[in-house]
C-alpha cells in the first residue's frame, strides 16, 4: 500500500465515495470511486477541487481509501491556533472551539429539546410570545 495526494474530481453523496484526480506523475489519472474515511457517527464529504490524501493498494489504484482533506499553500485554513477545533460547512457556516469558547455561525440554528443555560445569557435580539421573570431573576421564554 502507498499514499498519494490528489484533487477531488467528483463526489457521490449517496455512496459516500469520491473520484480523485492524480496529476503528480507522467499522465493524469482519475481513480475509480473510492470510499471517503469518516469517524464513526460523523458525515462530511470533501468538496470538488479539495486536496485529499489517499491510501491505495499497489495492485491497482482502483482499490483504496480516500483518507482526509489537507490544507496546502493555495487552500489555507481560515483560522488556526493551538487547541482550536474548526469546522466549515460548504455553505459557509462554521463551528469553532478555542480556549473554552464555542462559536456557532449559521443562517439558522435549531435546538431540538430542552435547553438549560447555567451561566450568563446575552441576546442581541430576542423574540418570544411570552417572557416571564420570577422573583429570583430566572427567566422563562
Amino acid at each position: 500500500m502507498y499514499l498519494r495526494i490528489g484533487t477531488v474530481h467528483a463526489v457521490d453523496p449517496a455512496t459516500h465515495r469520491i473520484r480523485v484526480l492524480f496529476d503528480d506523475q507522467d499522465a493524469d489519472y482519475i481513480s475509480d470511486w473510492l470510499p471517503f474515511f469518516a469517524w464513526a457517527g460523523s458525515y462530511k464529504l470533501p468538496e470538488k477541487g479539495r486536496q485529499v490524501w489517499c491510501i491505495l493498494r499497489e495492485e491497482g489504484e482502483e482499490d483504496g481509501l480516500a483518507l482526509c482533506e489537507t490544507w496546502n499553500d493555495e487552500d489555507t485554513p481560515p483560522e488556526s491556533g493551538a487547541g482550536m477545533f474548526y469546522f466549515r460547512a460548504p455553505d459557509g457556516s462554521k463551528l469553532k472551539y478555542h480556549n473554552g469558547v464555542m462559536t456557532i455561525q449559521a443562517a439558522s440554528i435549531v435546538l431540538d429539546g430542552a435547553v438549560t443555560v447555567t451561566g450568563n445569557l446575552t441576546a442581541a435580539h430576542l423574540k418570544s410570545n411570552t417572557i416571564v421573570e420570577d422573583a429570583a431573576g430566572n427567566v422563562r421564554i
